[in-house]
This record gives structure tokens, sequence and C-alpha cells, in this order.
């Protein structure tokens, strides 16, 4: 406005100060850039730390829990192993007992029918001596035979 109005000086002065604002404006705005850009280098580097770590850390928490897992399962299948070898155990001992309680009943059987016998063994012999002549008596009635033939 002062150029046209023929103020050189003033325009001049004003073209100065503007180009110094507008350079001071500019400056500050690179400025605010450069800061701006240095801000995100550190976060994204930052960033890039804390994942590393975050990365470790589920590494780590990866591992254990496939510990676990593989722990978990060995402790199962020897849970099983000894579930399975006492069904074994228990089946065999329930198997001897009805064995046994066979071989029971057989022994009580024989020994009833060894009385049975031995009782009727004496019925036999008391018979047997209630019917024939005593020792004695055979004797008895030799000796007097033979004194009757002599």
């Amino acid at each position: 406005m002062y150029a046209k109005k023929g103020d050189f000086k003033k325009a001049l002065q004003f073209s100065r100060n503007y180009v110094l604002i507008r350079d001071s404006l500019s400056n500050t705005d690179k400025a605010n850039e450069i800061r701006r850009q240095e801000m995100n280098y550190e976060f994204e580097k930052r960033e890039a730390v804390a994942k590393a770590e975050q990365d470790k850390k589920d590494a780590i928490e990866l591992e254990e829990k496939q510990k676990q897992k593989i722990i978990l399962y060995s402790t199962s299948t020897g849970l099983l192993f000894v579930l399975m070898l006492a069904l074994v155990i228990f089946r065999s001992l329930q198997t001897n007992k009805k064995k046994n309680q066979i071989i029971s009943n057989q022994k009580h059987i024989v020994e009833e029918k060894q009385k049975e016998v031995l009782d009727s063994i004496r019925y036999a012999k008391r018979i047997q001596s209630s019917l024939l002549p005593t020792e004695k008596y055979i004797d008895k009635r030799l000796n007097r035979l033979k004194n009757d033939i002599n």
C-alpha cells in the first residue's frame, strides 16, 4: 500500500519486517516440525523397545504354558496308569477271593463226606461187633472143644 502511495521507505521497512516475521514464523514452524519428528522418532523407538520386551515376555509365558501342559499331561498319564494298575489289582483280589470261597466250600463238603464215611465205618464196626462173637468167647469154645476131643 505504501509502495502505491509512493512512500518507498516505509514500504521497504514494512517489506523487511514482513520478511523477518515470515522467516521467523517459517523457522518456528520448521523447528516445531523438527521437534515433532524428533518426538515421533523417540516415541517409535520407545514403542519398539516396549514391543520387543513384550514379545520376550510373551515368548517366556508361552514356554511356561507349554511346560505346564507337559507336566499336566505327564501327571495325568501317570495317574491313569496308577488307576489302571489299581483296577487290575482289585480285580485280581476279587478273583482270588471268589476262588478262596469256592475252595472253602469244597473243603467243607469234603470234611462232611469224610465225617459221614467215618460215622458209617464206626456204625458198621459196632454192628459187626454186636453180631460176631468175641475172641475170648471163640478161644473159650475152642479150648472146650480141644478138651472134649482129648
